[in-house]
């Protein structure tokens, strides 16, 4: 089980990100950690960017915790290629072919259009500007 700091997550909500519209309470995030990626991983998809910054208020990596279930090769496959398109993404980011406005952008849509496939996790957005 993963041991979380929670006044550390707290701290990060309460902080937030000033260059995103998109607010997340990491507290829930990491409550529902393992259920979030399990979701994810049993529907072709991964999770938010944004969502794996929760690691840090811990001393291990959650994800180390985790036993996914076996999934087919065109789930996989779907989610090869989400993390293909990720990594362009951030490839974009840090060679500047992007603006950190665009690259601000794409990680708040990646939590909006999470939430939205999964509405069980809606309580990850405090706000969304």
């Amino acid at each position: 089980m993963t041991n979380w700091k929670y006044d550390r997550l707290d701290e990060m909500t309460k902080q937030g990100n000033d260059f995103t519209s998109v607010k997340l309470n990491y507290r829930f995030i990491a409550d529902n950690f393992e259920d979030i990626v399990i979701t994810a991983h049993n529907n072709g998809e991964i999770i938010p960017s944004a969502f794996e910054d929760v690691k840090i208020a811990c001393d291990n990596d959650p994800l180390s915790e985790i036993v996914l279930p076996e999934i087919s090769d065109d789930i996989n496959d779907s989610i090869q290629n989400k993390k293909r398109q990720r990594k362009i993404m951030e490839i974009k980011h840090t060679s500047r072919n992007i603006t950190h406005k665009d690259w601000f952008n794409y990680l708040d849509t990646e939590v909006i259009e999470f939430v939205d496939k999964f509405p069980q996790f809606k309580n990850a957005v405090l706000e969304n500007d």
